[in-house]
């Protein structure tokens, strides 16, 4: 049996928030395009905005201030989601890039919303994440992300601390990205994660594995700086 929580903490039963979609007016407590929404440890819900603004309701639904990300945020910047933080500020995606504008980066906001430097997740390599599926802090402060292919926790410097079950596999055929046959029926195959190309010959035997140089790409997985392949 399913057990409705107590209508106290629940929002009421009508619509708190609304995107406008066509014929946006700015006002300060108009939510047009959400793209993501986060709670604080006061209760208060926070709403991230496509037009890069962030606004505060209280648990009524009350608007309370909104953050205008459009004057405080470096040029170009494009935000996708963010977590509130413990000490009051939050962590951006779309803030901070890395070297080279590859991998994701996460900018800081305090609480008067400037933006500060942030941190880009990285694995102890040194490469990148070139995506993030998940961002979000826990009780004791640590922040947990995911690449989509496993859920890491990230020290201060946003450095991978430690893995969530089994680490994905950085090395062997995996997980197969692309997948060619050759005029002579030899058959490659590229790893998604390990941008590693597999070499079989025409029986189906392993005969070489071409491995990338440690600067060939600077984000994991690798995006698409290794294929689409091509044989001739």
């Amino acid at each position: 049996m399913i057990r409705r929580p107590p209508r106290s903490t629940l929002f009421p039963y009508t619509t708190l928030f609304r995107s406008q979609g066509e014929g946006y007016t700015e006002a300060a407590d108009e939510v047009a395009d959400p793209v993501d929404i986060a709670t604080d440890s006061r209760h208060r819900v926070i709403v991230l905005n496509q037009f890069e603004t962030i606004q505060y309701f209280d648990s009524g639904g009350k608007f309370l201030r909104r953050i205008d990300f459009r004057k405080s945020a470096p040029s170009g910047s494009y935000l996708t989601q963010f977590a509130p933080l413990k000490n009051g500020s939050m962590l951006v995606e779309g803030l901070e890039a890395p070297a080279g504008d590859l991998g994701v980066g996460l900018g800081s906001v305090n609480r008067a919303g400037t933006v500060a430097k942030g941190i880009v997740p990285s694995f102890s390599d040194g490469k990148h994440f070139g995506r993030l599926v998940g961002l979000h802090q826990d009780p004791s402060g640590r922040l947990w992300v995911s690449n989509g292919e496993g859920v890491f926790a990230l020290n201060s410097k946003g450095m991978v601390q430690s893995t969530l079950g089994t680490a994905p596999s950085v090395s062997g055929l995996t997980s197969v990205q692309e997948l060619v046959v050759g005029p002579t029926g030899a058959i490659f195959a590229i790893d998604h994660l390990s941008a590693e190309v597999h070499y079989f010959d025409a029986d189906g035997k392993s005969a070489h594995i071409a491995k990338p140089l440690k600067n060939d790409y600077t984000e994991r997985p690798p995006g698409m700086l290794a294929w689409p392949l091509s044989v001739t």
